[in-house]
């Protein structure tokens, strides 16, 4: 399999989120040999955009002229999101755990994310706020 990468730079904006879907269904569907390829764009689809929607009303909150630079590549079975930021700071471990037992309206982005990806991560330095998502295809 090739490697195949699509870089975004994007406003920190909802309806911007549009063009990351586009992306990934590009990207997966000109790789080879990807099982269930329309539930594996869909479950990318909805981590990058859960990451991307918590950027845009956490980090710039009430900023606005953000930007999210996006690099996501399909290499070797694999499927990885680098998605960089420059607002503020976030501590991932401070997100409790939704109650999956009552329900709630909001809170679910980050557990989401962790149940679809192998590997979520986030560093935040004096050059950017960046996560790395990661799924292995096959």
């Amino acid at each position: 399999m090739t490697t195949q990468q699509i870089n975004l730079e994007l406003p920190a904006e909802m309806r911007e989120l549009v063009h990351i879907g586009s992306a990934i269904t590009k990207l997966l569907t000109a790789a080879a040999d990807v099982p269930n390829v329309e539930d594996t764009i869909y479950e990318l689809q909805l981590a990058v955009h859960e990451i991307c929607a918590n950027i845009i009303d956490h980090s710039y909150n009430n900023v606005d002229d953000g930007k999210i630079q996006l690099e996501l590549v399909v290499n070797e079975g694999n499927f990885s999101a680098d998605i960089c930021e420059f607002g503020e700071a976030f501590d991932p471990g401070s997100v409790p755990m939704p109650n999956l037992d009552e329900g709630q309206i909001r809170g679910y982005g980050i557990y989401l994310v962790n149940e679809l990806m192998d590997v979520v991560e986030y560093s935040s330095t004096a050059c950017g706020n960046c996560w790395h998502l990661a799924k292995k295809l096959s």
